[in-house]
């Protein structure tokens, strides 16, 4: 009878981890329907494949300008970098671009929304007008500096889902839309 019970509670558990692993995304999020096309922005080594259907290091959709800092706080420091869109297949307007989860070389960061709108048509390059800014805590700072001492980093990795909310035109039909985005870049380290 235990074993019965240890086998079924040892399922039970296995389950519930399958469940909380595979969350999928809502069908609306703040209602804009979304639309999962699994993009996916990284950076790979020059000469790597893309038959995943991301985008590489080669012609990515979102490029961030120079790191700045922007404001030295009691709540942590600010850092804005300016963004360019472009390659977009998509016509219409982009009404605020969220982000989630978003963490700079393992550390996370609070990623300010950007208002819009922001007409895009295909193929076009956009920079948008205010740059992109995040917010890393002293904690988080402290812990920075301290990798930075002792492993110095050429490069910084951003990671993280963007999520690009908007009103998109395919042919003749337009539709609101939010089209998540999955980040993985490498960017330029802003103190050396």
């Amino acid at each position: 009878m235990i074993p019965t019970r240890i086998a079924t509670a040892a399922f039970a558990a296995f389950i519930l981890a399958a469940a909380v692993n595979a969350q999928e995304l809502p069908g609306k999020i703040r209602g804009y329907k979304v639309y999962d096309r699994g993009t996916v922005i990284e950076s790979r080594p020059t000469g790597a494949s893309a038959a995943d259907g991301s985008y590489t290091s080669g012609e990515p959709p979102l490029v961030f300008g120079e790191i700045s800092v922007e404001d030295v706080s009691a709540s942590g420091v600010t850092l804005s970098a300016p963004v360019t869109l472009r390659g977009l297949a998509a016509k219409g307007e982009i009404h605020y671009i969220s982000f989630r989860d978003v963490t700079v070389n393992g550390l996370p960061s609070d990623v300010e929304e950007y208002r819009g709108p922001v007409k895009i048509r295909p193929g076009e390059k956009i920079v948008l007008s205010d740059p992109i800014k995040f917010r890393i805590s002293h904690l988080n700072l402290a812990r920075a500096a301290f990798r930075e001492m002792f492993e110095k980093k050429p490069q910084w990795e951003i990671r993280g889902t963007i999520f690009v909310f908007g009103r998109f035109t395919r042919l003749i039909f337009s539709a609101k839309r939010v089209v998540p985005v999955r980040l993985s870049i490498m960017v330029d380290n802003p103190l050396i």
